[in-house]
């Protein structure tokens, strides 16, 4: 797909923006699992907060990992921009279209990590 200098710029500072915004909704995710940590003692109660406790954390270091790569894709954009001002609208192939993947399938993990979370809530408080 081809796409303009300009366009990579902003799409990268969306995409950051939306790390930033499942960062923070992993932290409310977190509170709220405590929220059952401290009602129940149940063992089986308990081996799914371990469960959601470790999605948690994979999940978080995916995001960093791809927080890092939004990063220095954005850097490229911002030297190439650099390099070349007056061409940022001029179409060129895309270079980030394996990040674009790897941000919504990140994202609808962290979303299904949500859901899965909400229906567990409902049973246990």
């Amino acid at each position: 797909m081809k796409t303009s200098l300009n366009y990579l710029h902003h799409q990268s500072t969306e995409w950051m923006r939306e790390v930033t915004f499942y960062k923070e909704e992993l932290n409310v995710l977190k509170t709220r699992l405590e929220d059952v940590v401290a009602r129940n003692t149940d063992t089986e109660v308990l081996a799914q907060v371990d469960h959601f406790e470790n999605k948690f954390k994979v999940l978080s270091n995916n995001l960093d990992i791809l927080k890092h790569d939004i990063n220095m894709a954005h850097e490229d954009v911002l030297k190439t921009i650099a390099s070349k001002p007056n061409h940022t609208h001029e179409k060129s192939e895309d270079p980030n279209d394996g990040l674009a993947a790897r941000v919504s399938d990140l994202t609808s993990d962290v979303n299904n990590t949500r859901h899965e979370l909400t229906k567990f809530l409902s049973k246990t408080l």
